[in-house]
């Protein structure tokens, strides 16, 4: 058990996906457009909005855009300054994927470096049909005003040379000028059946058996994120943990089990204390 289940058995095509069909339907029909528009993938944690982007270009572009390496970007912040800003990318032959948030103050100068370094070169592998890259830009929503102000005047300038999928969680943070220029598309939390669902055809291929109750205490106690209820399931089975006998032994994460005992002492003790 040398990798993590989420990882090992993430859908790799957009037929394999498991829920949110309609969506899955969508990306398909986009990856035969002649026309591409810019994309802004939103919705919680855990729902899937990666995988499904993956998927989607595997579909756009084929198989070798999980042929990825991950390197460390060095931006120049100004001609004038010797200040330099590193960020870690992710990248294959065909598309790039990046978080300039993690820059702070820097994520609009990394941004714009970045998107204007790309659309300079021309893509490795000749025989593709794509005439352009992608660049996936992961938690928009936590980019500076300045920095998306910044991003929607890049991607207007270099619309011909690479299509943007951005990525967030709270859409409301995003400036609606950016908004304006993408397609919109939500990715909503999994719902507890669907969990099931996958957590079973997982138990299945790991020749794995849990009670049926417990399947759905996983996917409830997950909040309906499918991560999280898929790295639940595999640290049962990593602690050989009985649950033939009930549902109590069932594990539950540190902090959670700190946070239920504070709100156990609030509620005991409401009285204030001199």
């Amino acid at each position: 058990m040398d990798r993590l289940w989420c990882d090992k058995y993430r859908p790799k095509s957009i037929d394999a996906l498991e829920y949110n069909k309609g969506i899955g339907m969508m990306l398909k029909k986009l990856s035969d457009s002649e026309d591409l528009p810019h994309l802004l993938i939103y919705g919680p944690n855990g729902a899937g909005k990666k995988t499904r982007i993956m998927a989607f270009l595997s579909e756009v572009y084929g198989a070798g855009v999980y042929k990825l390496k991950q390197d460390s970007w060095e931006f120049k912040v100004s001609a004038t300054s010797s200040t330099k800003v590193d960020c870690s990318v992710l990248s294959s032959n065909y598309h790039i994927d990046i978080t300039p948030a993690e820059c702070e103050n820097y994520d609009r100068v990394v941004l714009q470096k970045l998107i204007k370094e790309v659309a300079s070169t021309h893509q490795i592998d000749t025989k593709a049909q794509r005439n352009f890259k992608i660049i996936v830009i992961n938690e928009v929503d936590r980019l500076s005003r300045e920095a998306q102000a910044a991003l929607r005047r890049t991607m207007e300038k270099y619309v011909g040379v690479c299509r943007l999928i951005l990525v967030c969680e709270n859409l409301g943070r995003v400036i609606q000028p950016l908004r304006s220029r993408c397609l919109l598309m939500r990715v909503p939390a999994p719902r507890t059946s669907d969990i099931e669902k996958v957590l079973k055809v997982i138990c299945k291929r790991e020749n794995f058996g849990i009670p049926d109750q417990a399947f759905a205490k996983i996917a409830e106690g997950s909040e309906r994120n499918m991560r999280r209820a898929i790295l639940q399931l595999q640290t049962i089975r990593m602690k050989n943990q009985n649950l033939s006998q009930g549902l109590q032994n069932l594990h539950v994460p540190e902090w959670r089990q700190a946070i239920r005992g504070i709100f156990d002492m609030i509620v005991k003790e409401q009285s204030p204390r001199m």
